[in-house]
């Protein structure tokens, strides 16, 4: 069952992530791993904050769409 719930959630979030532009989700999670290659803390939180701000606005845009 965890394994099914992991497989549907990655089909579920690349589909949101395609939806919107995926170039920019790309660019986010390079940014974060490189703050984390670098071990800057400071920056790490800063994208990451980012990072999540605009997985939630993109997740709110989807169900908008689709009246979900």
């Amino acid at each position: 069952v965890s394994q099914l719930h992991k497989i549907t959630f990655r089909f579920y979030y690349s589909h949101v992530a395609v939806h919107h532009n995926w170039k920019i989700f790309v660019k986010d999670h390079q940014a974060i791993i490189d703050a984390l290659k670098g071990k800057n803390k400071k920056k790490f939180f800063q994208l990451m904050r980012k990072h999540m701000e605009r997985n939630r606005k993109t997740v709110k845009e989807y169900y908008e769409t689709f009246n979900i």
